[in-house]
């Protein structure tokens, strides 16, 4: 398992802080959701793209979500 202090996702609108892949799941500490996501988001870490489903509450939000101990399945 490795740790980043910081992932964001391609489109920049997704922030990870004190994160981990841990099997199937993106663990992070501290999460933030910018507005206009749509269901799923790709993040890129250690020259690989790994895709995101995204929680149903910062799905077309029109403001910004945080979400602590944020955990999201990979698709």
């Amino acid at each position: 398992m490795k740790r980043y202090k910081l992932l964001k996702s391609e489109c920049n609108k997704a922030w990870f802080f004190n994160a981990s892949i841990e099997g199937n799941f993106l663990k992070a500490g501290f999460a933030c959701f910018l507005p206009g996501n749509n269901l799923d988001i790709v993040v890129s870490c250690d020259g690989a793209q790994l895709q995101a489903a995204l929680p149903g509450k910062v799905i077309n939000n029109v403001l910004p979500v945080r979400v602590v101990n944020a955990r999201l399945c990979l698709l």
